[in-house]
């Protein structure tokens, strides 16, 4: 039995659309004035147990940012000025887009009994009436969308994994007038197999060469295309190509090849991304050295405190270089080895990351 389920606990999920109410300037998919509203609330009956839940929101963010969409992505515990209104902690999942600006993608809180005994929301106990620990997780599904661009796209267009692409195979029939009818019959038969594990299109389109709709379709970031021509239908094959792979022809009855090689290109790509997060990550030990690495992702600096205390350090960060204080990350063990805030020149009691942030 899972074992989440032998937790004394309330889950409730809601997702609607809200609009904005204020005047910011908006960008699409980041900051939108229509908000696609995706969030968790959890109530439980001990501070464990929610606890438990914040580390199960994360488990789940890497699971699905991670491993299934391949975003790349820190996990911080938010300064004390920076979390959830009402939170007794916030933690969120950062990313970074092309121009090396930091974007949160998720967050989770751990709000304790507060609302709990500002809203009278108790449950029955051994003991008698007891306030409820609370949760809750928020998803940025058109954050995730927007670094899902900025991280997979390139001169030719899109590149969308798999599990999200609305057509994930395309064939696209290369034929003469003479042999049109068999070709378009065999890519019929070919999307009769395929569509058991794939959303399949062929594209009958007269009007376009094969050449357009080759580029057409990797604009549109379909992971796989399917050609077919007359060699294909004579030797009952079919060439594929990946979208950033190379192009194969196999036999039709090894058709579960193109699994196993989509497979290992997405990790690949996973794998280079994740390199090229940890390596856009600079050290600064002053605000000088601060100045110069603010503009290629995110920097690691010591620093006197994460907590109210430290609030003055951070608005001459955000007044001097326009970044935030993005917090702990929580993925790593780091303690400063003898060193000084790099603002106050106080003994550093943590190691934070800042960057620029949309």
């Amino acid at each position: 039995m899972d074992k989440r389920r032998k937790r004394s606990a309330l889950k409730v999920y809601q997702s609607e659309f809200v609009w904005r109410y204020e005047t910011k300037a908006t960008r699409p998919l980041i900051r939108g004035r229509e908000i696609l509203w995706i969030e968790t609330h959890c109530a439980f009956n001990n501070e464990e147990e929610a606890r438990k839940q914040i580390k199960e929101d994360m488990e789940i963010a890497y699971e699905i940012i991670e491993n299934v969409f391949g975003i790349p992505f820190l996990f911080f515990k938010r300064p004390a000025w920076d979390k959830f209104a009402g939170a007794e902690e916030t933690y969120a999942a950062d990313t970074l887009m092309k121009d090396n600006k930091a974007l949160q993608i998720l967050t989770t809180h751990f709000l304790g009994t507060k609302f709990a005994e500002a809203f009278d929301i108790k449950f029955m106990g051994e003991n008698g009436y007891c306030y409820v620990n609370q949760t809750t997780c928020g998803i940025g599904m058109q954050r995730i969308l927007a670094s899902l661009i900025s991280w997979y796209s390139d001169e030719k267009g899109l590149f969308l994994p798999l599990p999200l692409a609305p057509i994930q195979v395309v064939i696209i029939p290369i034929y003469k007038k003479e042999n049109k009818d068999a070709v378009i019959n065999y890519c019929r038969e070919v999307k009769d197999i395929l569509k058991q594990h794939y959303r399949t299109f062929i594209d009958e389109d007269d009007k376009e060469t094969p050449g357009f709709k080759f580029n057409k379709w990797e604009l549109k970031g379909v992971p796989i295309r399917v050609e077919i021509g007359d060699y294909e239908v004579k030797n009952r094959k079919i060439t594929y190509v990946l979208r950033k792979g190379k192009r194969k022809t196999i036999d039709l009855s090894n058709i579960e090849e193109i699994e196993t090689s989509y497979k290992a290109l997405f990790d690949d790509l996973k794998k280079a991304n994740k390199k090229m997060l940890e390596e856009k990550i600079n050290y600064a030990n002053s605000l000088s050295e601060l100045e110069k690495a603010i503009k290629n992702g995110f920097v690691r600096v010591p620093f006197c405190s994460i907590e109210n205390d430290g609030y003055e350090c951070y608005k001459i960060i955000k007044e001097n270089f326009h970044a935030e204080v993005r917090g702990k990350r929580i993925d790593v063990q780091e303690k400063p080895k003898e060193e000084n805030c790099i603002v106050c020149n106080k003994k550093a009691n943590e190691i934070v990351y800042i960057a620029k942030q949309y």
